[in-house]
């Protein structure tokens, strides 16, 4: 998980407050740096005394600045080529998502515009895309796969991933979404078997540890689905779901049956399932970006889930078609707006509840032993989601990468 090679120990300073990931400390507050790490924090009068007990290290004073874990997106489709502007006239003549996959758009253009782009292009795209991710505070972010459709294609996107996080040293959780939806010309039951096979060959390569299935008419039937988890189950893959998106097929009962660790987008559900995600521990992840560009008019009831005691992550669903949005910090605009949540909920469900269900350790918290991912930000808490706030500085790992 470690990125950098070399590492500057100091201490940051406010006299304001700070989101550990799970509560708001009063100010002041000092963070002490060390090899990457959060070696301690300290508030209130503590972090006074603080100062006097690391007077030999440098002391970087951020005024009144509020401080957040870095920001953790755990949905994404960064890898991907190709425009699809063009179905937004579509869907303004009344044509909905499943039709436009059927007449050749959706996912399938997308996939056709990938294949056909160079590895150096793709890079140079998904460098752009989490360029504009870190100046909204975002320091995490999980990939998928899903825009090849074949072994050969999806595995190549796999060690892309790879390649590409390791020369930037950029954090990312790559997940195998082969199951994205069954190519044209492919015969069903051999694409299945040829998924299992690239998840047998990902995992020996350990290229990733998640596979996720988009569970949906017109993409993976139910019957298809329980197919493909209790492969990647037995492979000791980390399972999420695609589910709930534009109708309820029973993805949460699926969902409990194979451990999964989320289902994503959870516009649909049925009577029942909401006690059982509490129950099971799943998280649900919720994309109301994707929702505002499809114009479904519908989306998640955060509040009942949250007041349920189930625990939702934002996240933006980057994509070619759906969802264009590379700022967690617009999403949180959207569910203060749209969802009835609290700036304290939305903090945290882009903070330490993604890097919980993504299996992230020592991310996602500012507490001792974790990795110093930081977001100084202008606006205190209250503030926070309103649009004149900014991002003043980001470390990741301890290294400023946006200043």
């Amino acid at each position: 998980m470690r990125q950098y090679d070399s590492y500057v120990e100091y201490l940051l300073i406010t006299n304001g407050n700070v989101w550990d990931g799970e509560r708001v400390l009063n100010g002041p507050n000092s963070i002490h740096v060390k090899n990457g790490l959060i070696h301690n924090h300290n508030s209130g009068e503590k972090a006074k005394q603080s100062l006097l007990d690391h007077a030999d290290i440098e002391h970087i004073d951020l005024g009144t600045s509020f401080i957040t874990p870095g920001f953790i997106d755990a949905h994404t489709h960064i890898l991907h080529a190709g425009d699809r502007q063009f179905e937004k006239e579509m869907r303004k003549q009344g044509a909905s998502y499943l039709d436009i996959l059927k007449a050749g758009g959706g996912i399938k253009h997308t996939v056709q515009k990938t294949c056909e782009s160079s590895n150096k292009h793709l890079k140079k795209l998904i460098d752009e895309r989490f360029s504009k991710m870190q100046t909204t505070g975002t320091t995490t972010i999980e990939v998928k796969t899903g825009y090849g459709l074949s072994k050969n294609d999806e595995l190549n996107h796999l060690r892309l991933y790879a390649e590409w996080s390791k020369e930037k040293k950029a954090r990312i959780v790559p997940t195998l979404l082969m199951a994205h939806t069954v190519p044209d010309k492919k015969n069903r039951k051999e694409y299945l078997e040829e998924v299992v096979e690239t998840a047998k060959i990902a995992r020996q390569e350990n290229l990733t540890s998640r596979f996720d299935v988009f569970l949906e008419s017109g993409a993976f039937s139910q019957k298809e689905t329980e197919f493909l988890l209790s492969h990647a189950c037995s492979l000791g893959y980390q399972i999420t779901l695609h589910a709930g998106q534009f109708s309820e097929m029973n993805g949460v009962d699926i969902a409990v049956r194979h451990g999964a660790s989320s289902i994503d987008h959870a516009e649909h559900l049925k009577t029942g399932d909401v006690k059982k995600l509490s129950e099971s521990g799943i998280a649900v992840g919720i994309l109301p970006m994707c929702n505002i560009e499809l114009d479904t008019n519908i989306q998640p009831d955060a509040r009942f889930l949250i007041d349920s005691g189930v625990e939702v992550f934002l996240a933006t669903d980057l994509n070619a078609g759906s969802s264009f949005c590379t700022s967690l910090l617009d999403v949180g605009r959207l569910a203060l707006r749209d969802l009835k949540m609290t700036n304290e909920e939305i903090l945290k469900s882009v903070t330490s509840v993604p890097a919980k269900t993504i299996g992230l350790k020592k991310i996602g918290k500012i507490k001792k032993g974790y990795i110093a991912d930081l977001g100084v930000w202008k606006n205190n808490i209250d503030k926070f989601f309103e649009k004149n706030n900014k991002l003043e500085i980001l470390f990741v790992e301890g290294n400023k990468v946006v200043n």
